[in-house]
């Protein structure tokens, strides 16, 4: 085998087990719950969003320079690092990390050490988190040869027991729509923000293996997207089809959670609890450690060193544990909006990028941000009216909300949780028209 697909082979083992998070470990079951034996219409709108947007803002920005900064240059430098900072901030050490540790304690360890003390787990996680960010450049090597192989058998010997031997029968059920509910889901993931920084840390690797050019990276990274892409294709299809056999003898009150649980412990009885224990915790802590590397990297490098990437992963770990164990339902609620009204924005940059060479003015970006921003914004104070008026001490049903409602209900998609789309693209419009206008007045 060519050492460029071994390698390959290796990156897209790091990529799979940095995107395939507790998260998106319950996400699938759940959705072939409620899709019954149209399981497979929800998972390919959850796999198109889900896998299909990440894996190309990888090597979309790869390909761009493989910083978000050279990916949102056209809407300026300090606009992109600002950008990059508060994506680097809200999902790494103030919602992810903290998340991952917190679901790593309650799904991976109490289930088997009940009386474990929430701050033992947290403090061994982020120092074994620890461990595996401190050398950047074998993030990649550490994630792709040893802990994934570990996770895709556990998840392999879930999934494959499951379908040899059913325990259960997938069940007709009534509605339409699926495909669109695994899209929202896919998309509700926000893997594509992780994406963007996933990349950085995917070229300390690819580099240390002797690649550098820019055409060397992008054609190594697509083969190591493709093998990604697979693993995920494979679980995310294989956890959709258990999720379906539930639909069948399982309550419909239950949570994703519970969905999960009693599926592997229906196909490996008591076994299954030490299975399920394995995957939830190699899920979080291959996230983790890729969270930990990306954020460290980022403060070193736009820091122009400055910021030590050692003390910085150091403060990253510190910081992410405390909040694992204090309220990290607080920390959410602070970090969602932030990351509701960046996604759209990041989605736009990479889906502008991929179309460069045909994007005439690059003013176009700047449009096409602006919408997104600004409808994204208002949605967020929409979606968090109550919590605004209630620090603000007035009425939920004031003017300004009703204004903002009456706006935002008659702009399309906005019941599919895409109501900046049709904003970002006619303000980008308008800014091709002016430009074009411009032009040719001179």
């Amino acid at each position: 085998m060519k050492k460029i697909y071994r390698d390959a082979i290796v990156v897209g083992f790091a990529l799979f087990s940095m995107f395939f998070g507790a998260g998106n470990l319950i996400f699938p079951s759940q959705l072939g719950f409620i899709a019954g034996t149209a399981w497979y219409k929800a998972l390919i709108g959850f796999m198109l969003t889900g896998i299909g947007l990440p894996l190309l803002g990888i090597i979309v920005t790869i390909k761009s320079g493989g910083t978000i900064e050279t990916l949102g240059s056209y809407i300026g430098n300090k606009v992109s690092m600002i950008l990059g900072i508060f994506i680097t901030i809200a999902i790494g050490p103030l919602l992810a990390m903290p998340r991952v540790a917190a679901l790593t304690h309650e799904m991976g360890v109490l289930p088997i050490f009940p009386k474990t003390s929430p701050y033992l787990s947290s403090g061994v996680f982020f120092l074994m988190t620890l461990f595996f960010v401190l050398r950047p450049s074998k993030v990649i090597d550490h994630i792709g040869k040893w802990l994934t192989p570990v996770l895709l058998l556990t998840l392999a010997c879930i999934i494959f027991k499951g379908i040899f031997f059913p325990f259960s029968t997938a069940k007709k059920v009534p509605g339409s729509g699926f495909f669109v509910t695994g899209a929202l889901e896919g998309y509700q993931t926000m893997d594509a923000l992780a994406s963007i920084i996933f990349a950085t840390i995917a070229i300390k690797g690819i580099e240390a293996k002797g690649y550098h050019s820019i055409e060397e990276k992008t054609k190594l990274i697509s083969f190591s997207a493709l093998v990604a892409g697979l693993g995920l294709v494979f679980v995310y299809g294989g956890l959709g089809y258990l999720g379906s056999l539930a639909s069948g003898s399982y309550p419909q009150n239950w949570s994703r959670t519970e969905i999960l649980i009693h599926i592997v412990n229906d196909i490996w009885g008591t076994a299954g609890k030490f299975a399920l224990s394995i995957a939830v915790s190699f899920a979080c802590l291959t996230t983790s450690i890729g969270l930990a590397a990306t954020a460290g990297d980022f403060f070193h490098r736009i820091s122009k060193g400055k910021l030590s990437y050692v003390l910085t992963v150091i403060a990253i770990c510190v910081f992410s544990g405390f909040f694992a164990v204090k309220g990290v339902e607080n920390i959410i609620i602070f970090a969602v909006p932030i990351l509701s009204i960046l996604y759209p924005i990041i989605i736009i940059v990479v889906m502008t990028r991929l179309f460069d060479s045909h994007i005439r003015y690059k003013s176009v970006y700047k449009g096409a941000v602006f919408g997104a921003l600004i409808t994204s914004l208002l949605v967020t104070v929409l979606s968090y009216r109550e919590t605004i008026a209630s620090t603000f001490k007035v009425s939920k049903d004031t003017v300004p909300f009703l204004e903002i409602e009456k706006l935002i209900s008659h702009i399309p998609f906005y019941r599919h949780g895409f109501s900046w789309l049709i904003p970002s693209l006619v303000t980008a419009l308008f800014f091709f028209g002016f430009e074009y206008r411009r032009e040719k007045l001179k």
